[in-house]
Formats: C-alpha cells, structure tokens, sequence
C-alpha cells in the first residue's frame, strides 16, 4: 500500500469518528499496527503491536 492510499485511509477514519473503526496494518504477515479514531474526536491513535 503506497502513502497516498494510507493517508486516504486516514482521513477516512477520522470522518466517522462517531463509530469505532480500527484498522490493523501488517508487516510480513505479522500484524505491526492498529489505527483507530478515539471516539467524538478527530484524534488518530496509533498502537504499535507487540510480536
């Protein structure tokens, strides 16, 4: 996935910030991170996972 389609992706996350909408990213098949919108905010969280 190139930067334009994760930036999309983003945005997107953040216009329905009133749902809970996670997005796990891989990395060698191995999930790496998850992006979620905290909830009636436009805030990213971003938590790096633990392998």
């Amino acid at each position: 996935m190139d930067v334009t389609h994760i930036k999309d992706l983003l945005v997107t996350i953040s216009q329905y910030h009133t749902v809970n909408i996670t997005q796990t990213f891989t990395k060698k098949g191995i999930d790496w991170m998850e992006v979620k919108c905290l909830p009636d905010t436009k805030v990213l969280e971003l938590t790096y996972l633990q392998t």
